[in-house]
């Protein structure tokens, strides 16, 4: 990415989360579709990071994050977002 950025996990509502950061300013949150994972975003991280602090994160049953064994609604989508931002 040729930018300074972190990984880590955060606890969101009890669902281990993996949270890409990157760069200072307000944050930005980006939200990938289903089926899709935080490396969505992995070529617009650089350029946004000059301006807002990035959070690019797996939504709940994504990429890194836990996938609790349960159908996902929109509301659970909602909901772990809520979360995460509360964390």
């Amino acid at each position: 990415m040729r930018t300074a950025f972190s990984q880590r996990f955060v606890d969101a509502g009890g669902v281990a989360t993996r949270v890409v950061e990157a760069g200072s300013g307000p944050p930005l949150v980006l939200l990938h579709g289903t089926g899709g994972h935080a490396e969505a975003y992995i070529r617009n991280i650089a350029s946004l990071g000059v301006h807002f602090r990035v959070v690019a994160y797996d939504m709940i049953g994504h990429g890194f994050s836990d996938k609790p064994d349960r159908p996902y609604t929109l509301d659970d989508y909602c909901r772990h977002l809520s979360d995460l931002l509360d964390a």
